[in-house]
């Protein structure tokens, strides 16, 4: 399994980067590395996490950031 973003999602994505980047240097890349590592979980096992949308669109948390 992989996934993608919708493109006004990535655009989000990368402006979550840049906010925790500019708040402090290197927290957008913790960010960056607790989003793949979660990304990557979910793609071994996509089941554990409930499906927001059909007909597979899954929800989860970031846990270190909100």
């Amino acid at each position: 399994m992989s996934y993608r973003f919708h493109p006004g999602a990535e655009h989000e994505h990368f402006e979550i980067i840049r906010f925790y980047e500019s708040q402090q240097a290197g927290l957008g890349a913790v960010y960056l590395t607790e989003f793949e590592t979660l990304m990557a979980r979910v793609a071994r096992m996509p089941e554990i996490y409930r499906i927001y949308r059909l007909p597979n669109i899954r929800t989860v948390t970031l846990i270190k950031l909100p």
